[in-house]
């Protein structure tokens, strides 16, 4: 749940990425249960497959 929103996949997550680094921290990573995560460090986006 971020910025009032529900995140319901990666393609939110990534979405929300630019809004996010407009608010502070240039390091996003963000923990999707069954999808992996993504980090954010300000410029590029990385999708971290789930841990299996």
């Amino acid at each position: 749940h971020l910025l009032g929103k529900p995140l319901s996949s990666l393609e939110d997550v990534i979405a929300a990425m630019p809004t996010l680094a407009e608010q502070g921290p240039r390091r996003i990573l963000v923990t999707m249960a069954d999808q992996g995560a993504v980090l954010f460090d300000g410029e590029s986006v990385q999708i971290i497959p789930p841990f299996k």
